[in-house]
């Protein structure tokens, strides 16, 4: 993973001199779901919402890094032993995405343009409502890495995107629960 991520870094910053760069700011709507190996808990992922920016570089083929702040709210419901303050916890959590992709145009026109991405993905937790969980074996961890599959339109200026991001990295700093968070983004933004 790190040397991908390495890899991609060196490839934008090398093709940088060379491409076009695209400024794309974005903001839109998420939902999350968990997967994962717990008995006394279950966890129920909603919906939220996220507002970042992407840069694309170059031209047919393109490498994007972007970083979104992002909102979602998740419920917790104590099945058995884990001993939460209620049988049932909504908490939010707060963080930044950090997306690194290679791409390529499907269908590039004069207004509209049909795009494809692939790549690696980090999530930075800000807060977690530690205080609502209330519970050691529930605090979610500080870094999440994660991989994604994307589809973009342009219609002129304008962009659509949908992008499935899948957890690879255990959400929670404990040993006791393990769990990965997937999400679901749709995003709408202006091209510069």
């Amino acid at each position: 993973m790190k040397k991908t991520i390495l890899l991609l870094i060196a490839f934008a910053v090398g093709t940088t001199a060379y491409s076009q760069v695209i400024f794309n700011p974005k903001a839109g709507y998420n939902y999350s779901y968990f997967t994962g190996n717990f008995e006394d808990v279950s966890f129920e992922g909603r919906s939220g919402w996220q507002v970042g920016a992407d840069f694309r570089f170059g031209d047919e083929f393109f490498v994007m890094l972007g970083a979104h702040y992002f909102e979602s709210e998740n419920r917790i419901e104590s099945l058995g032993s884990v001993n939460l303050p209620a049988n049932d916890v909504t908490f939010n959590i707060k963080g930044i995405r950090v997306p690194l992709a290679l791409g390529a145009d499907l269908l590039k026109g004069r207004r509209i343009g049909l795009r494809a991405y692939t790549g690696p993905n980090m999530n930075v937790v800000l807060d977690n409502d530690e205080d609502a969980v209330n519970t050691s074996d529930l605090i979610y961890d500080d870094i999440a890495f994660g991989y994604s599959l994307g589809v973009g339109i342009d219609l002129g200026i304008f962009t659509v995107d949908a992008v499935h991001e899948w957890g690879l990295s255990n959400v929670f700093d404990s040993d006791s629960i393990t769990s990965k968070n997937s999400r679901i983004f749709l995003s709408a933004g202006i091209l510069f």
